[in-house]
């Protein structure tokens, strides 16, 4: 069931992302989602959570950012968002403890939830 609401949820960026198009309420919201889902999947408090969230947001608009001004060049925009993400990861590493990291990649890598391949179907 979690897996069908993070998939729903993030397959629902791709119709706003490929327009490139996400306002300020739907990156709120978006990042809202996905941070309530990954809250839950990883157990994080509440600290964790609030810089989970900050990160959520700051990764969507630079994939939003990316898709606006790079969308007509797919390989530069997969090249960006791939430095994006290894960011984003490298972020998580500093937020969640090992255990957390470990649970967060193979959970990612069972559900297949990682919202950038959604931005750039």
């Amino acid at each position: 069931m979690k897996k069908l609401i993070i998939i729903l949820g993030l397959t629902s960026l791709t119709g706003f992302a490929q327009a490139g198009h996400l306002t300020a309420t739907q990156v709120q919201q978006k990042a809202t989602a996905i941070t309530r889902t990954m809250a839950k999947e990883l157990y994080l408090n509440e600290n964790e959570y609030i810089r989970l969230k900050a990160m959520n947001i700051q990764k969507l608009v630079a994939l939003n950012a990316i898709l606006e001004n790079h969308g007509n060049n797919p390989a530069l925009a997969n090249t960006m968002i791939q430095e994006i993400e290894l960011a984003y990861h490298k972020q998580l590493a500093e937020v969640f403890s090992t255990k957390q990291m470990q649970h967060y990649l193979a959970w990612q890598q069972a559900s297949k939830t990682d919202f950038t391949s959604f931005l750039t179907e």
